[in-house]
């Protein structure tokens, strides 16, 4: 089932809003005939909630792909802000394929040189993907042309990695630095 609520458009500049989208007991499969193969997402549900420009966005998902749960909650800022002054933050909680992450992040001068940054922790159990337990605490920052990532702490069996990794994506084959630190 699809629902759309309070669906208002502006003929002047075209724009279109939609402040409550929902889809209940949805289902997308896909059959590879070469491969025979099926594919499926069930979308248990999916809401997106915009009370106005001036409002944050609110979304929220839940669905299985293939049978494995794929939850998602987030949290973006306004509309106005993207629009007005080319920025936004946001946060997330992910539970999907059985790891789970919390991560917050932002963007800036979205219309000029692009800047970002975002940081997390992500975790799964023991087994999964038939890896040990693994733990990441993290940070990202960059533009368009520079990565950094701060490796605040990995946590994979009984390894402990944190360090640094630069990348620069300017050259024809990206430039790499890394400097880790195993214990």
């Amino acid at each position: 089932t699809q629902k759309v609520d309070n669906v208002g458009v502006a003929a002047a500049g075209m724009v279109l809003i939609a402040k409550k989208v929902e889809v209940t007991d949805g289902l997308i499969n896909y059959f590879d005939a070469e491969t025979n193969e099926n594919q499926s997402l069930e979308i248990k549900n999916f809401s997106a909630n915009l009370k106005g420009l001036n409002e944050p966005l609110e979304f929220s998902t839940l669905m299985l792909y293939n049978g494995e749960k794929i939850k998602l909650d987030a949290l973006f800022s306004t509309p106005d802000s993207i629009i007005s002054q080319g920025e936004f933050d946001f946060e997330a909680k992910l539970d999907a394929l059985n790891v789970k992450g919390d991560i917050t992040g932002t963007a800036r001068e979205l219309f000029a040189n692009p800047l970002y940054a975002m940081e997390g922790i992500i975790s799964s159990p023991d087994g999964n993907f038939s890896l040990p337990e693994t733990n990441l605490d993290f940070r990202v920052e960059g533009d368009l042309v520079n990565v950094n990532a701060i490796i605040r702490k990995l946590a994979l069996a009984e390894n402990e990695v944190s360090g640094t990794i630069a990348v620069k994506l300017d050259e024809a084959k990206p430039f790499v630095k890394a400097d880790l630190v195993s214990t």
